[in-house]
């Protein structure tokens, strides 16, 4: 089982207005599950550039931020 470190980050009102209403159409228990899907995705379209040697790396720093299981 793998610990995972958290971090606070603030996030404009607005947009978290705009976040919490498109949460009330999702499966999510939570806000920050929701949150923590939506940089997945962006990130995982990003790796697909990446050359082998760099996903490696980011997806190692990325585990060491809890991000991935």
């Amino acid at each position: 089982m793998s610990v995972q470190k958290e971090i606070v980050i603030s996030i404009p009102e607005d947009i978290l207005e705009t976040v919490q209403r498109r949460l009330e159409n999702t499966k999510f228990d939570s806000l920050s599950d929701y949150i923590t899907f939506i940089l997945r995705e962006i990130v995982a379209d990003d790796i697909k550039s990446y050359s082998t040697e760099d996903k490696k790396e980011l997806k190692k720093r990325l585990s060491d931020l809890g991000y991935l299981g």
